[in-house]
């Protein structure tokens, strides 16, 4: 469930299953969300403030959510566990009720990326309370990389190890992720997660995605662990230079932490994209010149790029990355065809009153000065003689 906005209400949100929560505004209720018998689940990107009751119950009594729907009845007991919540902000009163012993996660690993706060990294939550006296508004953050420098004990044994932190003004994050000023010009998100075994091939896949990305396929050389794939559409507020080319699509793309995205890590790496013919077509591009960019080291790069079918919509592309950061997704438009220096100075053209190659060589300009030098030398010999 995403992009909810309740308000005014008993219970915000209820939810039960399997589920992904992200994008969702809670405030102003009697408990924002609710988690009911919710299992490997993952909720980020949920603002949850001025809930009076708590901003999140995890396994709240059965008789009180009966209560509070207006229901009469009895409901059996499940825990929630094995659930994923990160990147939220809480702020009211009371910003958890937690009745169960079921093992949940309140942080992924530290994580470049903006968070909800506008930090450069992602990792667990921002804990504030109306009167500015909550854990993320009174922790210390001495590097100010937007992670307070101790974790958080949200309730006895359980913590949010990276708790997040307001930081003045956003700050480069890592050479290949560039945060915007001001605006984080994010349009839009993609996001899978699964478990990584180092040495085994693994893949992560989108469907009907925001950003055309539909999966990424790779091998983790080092590292192992539950890895969280997180694509970021970015619009005109992104900063930093675009590639050459129209722009189709410009995105980050987040695996895991910096050290697990890294080209030291990742081996094998492919991206499968797909491009709208509508785009194409609009915008008058050669699709034999569509192709994947990476952001890395301060440059744009071309990857290989391979179109691998179509159908009436899409084109189908993948191409081949040595590891993950910022990319754009590009085509040139039909006839446009750039000319190397080299290419010049072999057309001869040459701007001005000056002569081309080509007139330089034209017939008969070469004899004429072969028969000028052959009357020079006779009459030079002729002068010879008579002295």
């Amino acid at each position: 469930m995403t992009g909810c906005t309740v308000g005014g209400s008993e219970i915000g949100l209820l939810v039960t299953g399997e589920s992904i929560l992200a994008g969702n505004t809670l405030s102003g209720n009697s408990y924002g969300l609710v988690l009911y018998d919710m299992n490997n689940s993952f909720i980020y990107d949920n603002t949850m403030v001025e809930n009076s009751l708590a901003g999140m119950a995890i396994d709240l009594d059965q008789n009180e959510i009966w209560t509070r729907l207006g229901l009469v009845g009895s409901m059996e007991y499940p825990e929630s566990g094995n659930n994923t919540i990160y990147n939220n902000h809480f702020k009211n009163i009371n910003n958890t009720l937690i009745n169960s012993e079921a093992n949940n996660t309140w942080n992924i690993s530290k994580t470049s990326g903006e968070s909800i706060v506008g930090g450069p990294y992602l990792g667990g939550n921002y804990w504030a309370n109306p009167n500015g006296t909550g854990f993320s508004e009174t922790c210390t953050d001495a590097d100010k990389d937007g992670i307070a420098d101790s974790s958080y004990e949200i309730v006895n044994g359980t913590f949010d190890y990276l708790p997040l932190k307001i930081i003045p003004t956003p700050h480069k994050s890592s050479a290949n992720y560039i945060p915007s000023s001001g605006n984080s010009g994010v349009t839009g998100v993609d996001s899978a997660q699964k478990r990584v075994a180092a040495g085994t091939p693994t893949s992560f896949n989108f469907n009907n995605p925001v950003s055309g990305i539909l999966g990424l396929s790779f091998t983790s050389q080092q590292y192992s662990g539950n890895v969280i794939v997180r694509i970021e559409v970015l619009g005109e507020g992104a900063s930093g230079e675009a590639p050459e080319g129209e722009v189709y699509r410009l995105m980050n793309i987040l695996v895991g932490n910096e050290r697990f995205e890294s080209g030291n890590n990742v081996n094998g790496a492919s991206i499968n994209f797909r491009v709208s013919k509508s785009w194409i077509e609009e915008n008058n591009i050669d699709v034999s010149t569509i192709a994947m960019n990476r952001f890395h080291n301060d440059e744009w790069n071309a990857l290989p790029t391979e179109m691998t079918g179509e159908d009436e919509e899409y084109y189908y592309f993948t191409a081949e990355t040595p590891g993950f950061s910022r990319y754009a997704i590009t085509g040139d438009k039909l006839g446009t065809q750039t000319i190397t220096p080299a290419e010049e100075e072999e057309t001869g053209t040459i701007t001005g009153d000056k002569q081309t190659n080509e007139d330089k060589s034209t017939p008969g300009f070469e004899s004429a000065f072969a028969v000028l030098g052959i009357l020079a030398s006779v009459f030079f010999a002729k002068k010879r003689i008579i002295k």
